[in-house]
């Protein structure tokens, strides 16, 4: 027996090439829930969600239950109700959810609404979950494509590169990350002209529409990249060079340790040793993404050309790490799905007592805060803790507590949170991580600001932010805006404190690849106190905040932004 269903469009079914007949919509909506859901949803939630106009709403579950077991041959049992999909049945939206993105990009109806043509009860808590749900499939497929474009790209088949990061540039036009991505791509194609041209209009529209300035991520991509030393020859050589830019990365010489790599790639390439191409990859890779600002889009690109190699030779630790650094990008951009599918295949490759499997555990953790699965992300931000002292990793522990102490906080737990903090920022100082130390400063401010504290919440504020400005980081800059506009707020001074408030998501959006939480932190903490002020312009910021949530299933944000007065 086989099984096709499809989500996107109108919902249909086909088993063994026969058409299925689902009697109701809401079987269909059933389906959909316990497809897209993070966790098995308990019985009365679904009974309220899908049946509240029954004269028996369990009863009604239990048939529509029964009726998808029976047709479609997918399991559903338990309260709360657990899907088990069998392998010979294929669902398109968890192709998209959970699959390879270049099979996901191909899907015939990638571009239609989920769930098209149904609706759902007004008096139901499901209109507003399928409103969320259809912004997140639409910009999963927008990510899926992107994701396969650069996989496309790593494999040099540039033409069908062009052809899909062309349909993430045609669905994101404003999105300066996804103009990049098809310059990039025709760049490599030979076809530079084309590449220039793309590149003027972006910027334009960038210009005419937002009424910003495009970085220089645009022409950065338009251009060919840096050539290696070709001096650089032989096994040694590239090893030196290696060792030499790794070294330097870490140190801090970014610019210096960046031109080494790439004469390893060059070297690599030319002795074809695919070990060494393969590192020199991967460590390039991440360099770009943790140590150029606006550089993730060319980070990515070299790590999809390492996936490959990484799959045909005996290193562990690399492959992990390759598939670790691109779920994080995805992470800071708020493709969570994307995300979990390579920590997820990173966890499958990696020893759960690796360093590397470590840092996977600290950022899907964070991702899981992100989206609201608050056990899951205590659970494996726990678990990252515990191997980061282990393996002695002061970074890792750093790191892992920040985060942790964001969790605290986010469950209203000040004392753990103070008290995580703290530690983190002993550990930061003493590793003189000042590209660090702002974060969970910022972080920090906002739980003594909450204790009343505003002395003390404002010199964490300030410190943070002129610590973020002189690194660079416009990420750390507006979670100090953030916590400063808060406490502004909290000392009588409401005009500046929106004025702050107002500065910080628009900070975070000074660079294209930047931590796109932080952003929805500073714009929910905006609504928040828009409306506990009367502003007018509470419920547009509201339902920017809300949109802009949901595509990227940020749940926690998206519930905020639709009650009446942000706790």
């Amino acid at each position: 027996m086989s099984v096709e269903i499809r989500l996107l469009g109108r919902p249909c079914a086909w088993r063994d090439g026969v058409k299925v007949e689902l009697r109701g919509h809401k079987a269909w909506l059933l389906l959909a829930t316990l497809l897209l859901e993070d966790a098995p949803v308990g019985r009365g939630r679904l009974a309220r969600m899908l049946f509240v106009d029954a004269a028996d709403p369990a009863a009604s579950l239990r048939w529509n239950l029964s009726q998808l077991r029976r047709h479609l041959g997918i399991g559903m049992d338990g309260d709360p109700v657990a899907l088990e999909v069998p392998p010979d049945v294929s669902i398109d939206a968890d192709l998209l959810l959970h699959g390879d993105a270049e099979d996901a990009a191909v899907l015939p109806c990638l571009d239609e609404e989920l769930l098209a043509g149904l609706r759902t009860d007004a008096a139901s808590e499901h209109v507003v979950w399928l409103e969320d749900e259809r912004r997140r499939i639409h910009q999963l497929g927008v990510d899926v494509r992107q994701e396969a474009a650069l996989t496309r790209l790593g494999r040099g088949d540039t033409d069908a590169a062009v052809a899909l990061a062309r349909q993430v540039a045609e669905a994101s036009p404003l999105d300066e990350n996804a103009s990049a991505l098809l310059v990039r791509c025709l760049r490599a194609a030979g076809r530079i002209a084309d590449a220039r041209m793309v590149a003027e209009r972006a910027s334009s529209r960038l210009r005419d529409e937002l009424g910003v300035e495009p970085t220089d991520l645009l022409w950065a991509a338009a251009a060919a990249p840096p050539g290696g030393d070709r001096r650089v020859t032989g096994r040694g050589a590239v090893i030196a060079q290696l060792e030499a830019g790794a070294s330097a990365v870490t140190a801090g010489a970014a610019d210096a340790g960046i031109a080494a790599l790439r004469s390893a790639i060059v070297a690599a390439r030319a002795i074809r040793e695919p070990t060494l191409l393969a590192r020199a990859l991967v460590a390039l890779g991440s360099a770009m993404i943790h140590g150029v600002r606006g550089a993730d889009q060319e980070g990515l690109a070299l790590l999809h050309e390492a996936i490959p190699l990484t799959e045909t030779i005996d290193d562990g630790a690399l492959a992990v790490t390759a598939r670790s650094e691109i779920g994080y990008v995805d992470f800071l951009r708020g493709r969570y799905d994307r995300a979990f599918h390579w920590f997820d295949q990173a966890r499958l490759i990696g020893d759960g007592a690796t360093t590397e499997v470590g840092w996977v555990d600290l950022y899907a953790g964070s991702s899981r805060d992100d989206v609201g699965a608050s056990s899951d992300a205590a659970r494996l931000l726990d678990r990252a803790l515990r191997t980061a002292q282990s393996a002695r990793d002061l970074r890792l522990e750093a790191f892992a507590l920040t985060m942790l102490g964001r969790h605290h906080l986010m469950q209203d737990d000040l004392d753990e949170s103070e008290r995580t903090l703290d530690t983190a920022l002993q550990i930061v100082n003493s590793l003189d991580w000042t590209a660090f130390r702002s974060f969970p400063e910022a972080i920090l401010s906002d739980v003594v600001r909450r204790r009343g504290d505003l002395g003390r919440a404002r010199g964490l504020a300030e410190h943070a932010f002129v610590l973020g400005e002189q690194v660079g980081d416009p990420c750390w800059e507006s979670a100090a805006l953030r916590s400063l506009g808060l406490v502004t707020v909290d000392a009588g001074d409401v005009g500046q404190g929106v004025a702050l408030l107002r500065d910080a998501p628009a900070q975070c959006r000074r660079l294209p690849d930047t931590y796109r939480w932080i952003e929805l932190w500073g714009l929910d903490a905006l609504v928040d106190v828009a409306r506990h002020q009367g502003l007018r312009q509470a419920h547009a910021w509201a339902e920017q905040l809300g949109s802009q949530a949901s595509a990227h299933g940020m749940r926690p944000f998206a519930q905020r932004a639709r009650r009446p007065s942000a706790v």
